[in-house]
């Protein structure tokens, strides 16, 4: 594994993380809050959650 690699990896991890505090910044909720861990996981890996309504359009492509 090359630094490059490694870099890569956690910049993408970083900017995931930054994405899910801009939407709870935005909507005032986490994007993935299930009743579980098993299917808040699940709702993670296969990356589903709604945008509420009172988003703006363009605050929402930001979001996405």
């Amino acid at each position: 594994m090359t630094c490059v690699h490694v870099f890569s990896v956690v910049t993408v991890a970083d900017i995931w993380s930054l994405g899910v505090i801009l939407y709870m910044l935005v909507c005032g909720q986490a994007p993935f809050q299930e009743a579980n861990d098993s299917e808040t996981l699940t709702m993670i890996v296969d990356c589903r959650y709604t945008v509420p309504d009172h988003v703006s359009a363009t605050c929402q492509e930001l979001v996405l």
